[in-house]
């Protein structure tokens, strides 16, 4: 039977802000309110676990969250991995400029001992027409850099940097 208590919930809603904030770069404000649906949730303190499954919808100041299944894995009141699967995995941001970023993968994985997130399975990235897209992209938060890996059957990565984007304006 799954455990319920309070300071569990509280714990619960502290581990995903801490894994939607750094999320492909965000950065939410702390203080805002996380909302978190699903068909239901089975939370194992014993085991360091809590499932969500059907349906899964994070959502938190201008960040959208969808997947199939989300797993958190947490000891000593630390979230160890966050595991969401979908199909695919969607995952909106609303930067501070107004503009949509959006990303999509058969799964992600957000380790937090090693402060990185691997999105993969048809995983793309398009923020304000570029696109970066490949069978994983990995996001390293501590340094800010994604690399992105085909797949072993031979299918290439692929970038496409639209001229209006920020990287061909003259400084």
């Amino acid at each position: 039977m799954p455990i319920f208590n309070a300071r569990y919930v509280a714990f619960i809603v502290t581990l995903l802000t801490l894994m939607a904030a750094p999320l492909l770069s965000a950065q939410p404000d702390a203080e805002a309110a996380l909302y978190i649906t699903a068909d239901d949730v089975m939370m194992d303190e014993a085991k360091g676990v809590s499932v969500y499954r059907g349906h899964v919808m994070l959502e938190q100041e201008g960040i959208r969250l969808q997947a199939v299944n989300m797993s958190v894995y947490y000891s000593d009141d630390r979230v160890e991995k966050i595991i969401a699967t979908g199909d695919p995995v969607r995952y909106h941001e609303l930067r501070s400029n107004g503009r949509p970023m959006t990303a999509l993968g058969e799964r992600l994985e957000y380790s937090v001992m090693q402060k990185q997130i691997v999105m993969s399975g048809n995983a793309q990235v398009e923020n304000e027409g570029n696109l970066l897209q490949g069978h994983s992209i990995l996001y390293n938060l501590t340094d800010s850099t994604a690399r992105v890996l085909s797949d072993s059957a031979g299918a290439r990565v692929k970038t496409v940097i639209e001229p209006s984007s920020e990287l061909f304006k003259e400084k």
